[in-house]
């Protein structure tokens, strides 16, 4: 497994070698670097990014969210996924992502409305299900947001 990561970092970072100012190119090495532990990097790849493309969709943006939130930076973190949702209520990723932070953030009672409302967009999601798919290298990560996830109040 080990490998994969590597081999995807090399990819990412040759992508980005070869057209510098493709701000997609930088966006996937920034996800890329979140997935393996490198949210600070990531944080300015991304920064970088929307320098390049000044309209940022929100996958950059909830990146961005991701890297704050794995970085302790909470608040920034919420504001950033908020400004995701007000523009999305349907993405469920940043909603998800805001519950963690929430709870990590120590506002229970925030991410409990965060996971009625995920319920309502998504009556059969699962924590389980949610998370089989979904990369990091470190475990810790992982069970850190299975764990944020319950709190809030949604089901395995």
């Amino acid at each position: 497994v080990l490998e994969l990561w590597e081999e995807a970092i090399k990819e990412s970072e040759l992508a980005v070698s070869l057209s510098p100012n493709n701000a997609e190119s930088i966006w996937m090495l920034a996800v890329t670097y979140t997935r393996v532990g490198r949210a600070k990097e990531a944080l300015s790849l991304l920064e970088k990014a929307i320098r390049l493309n000044p309209m940022p969709p929100n996958p950059y943006l909830h990146e961005i969210g991701t890297c704050l939130r794995l970085m302790g930076r909470y608040t920034e973190a919420i504001a950033v996924l908020k400004k995701v949702l007000n523009r999305s209520p349907d993405y469920l990723n940043s909603r998800l992502n805001l519950i963690a932070t929430y709870v990590m953030f120590g506002d229970k009672e925030a991410a409990c409305i965060e996971a009625a409302e995920v319920l309502n967009q998504s009556p059969d999601f699962s924590i389980a299900r949610f998370l089989k798919h979904f990369p990091y290298k470190d475990q810790k990560i992982l069970d850190a947001l299975r764990e944020s996830f319950r709190i809030a109040g949604l089901p395995e």
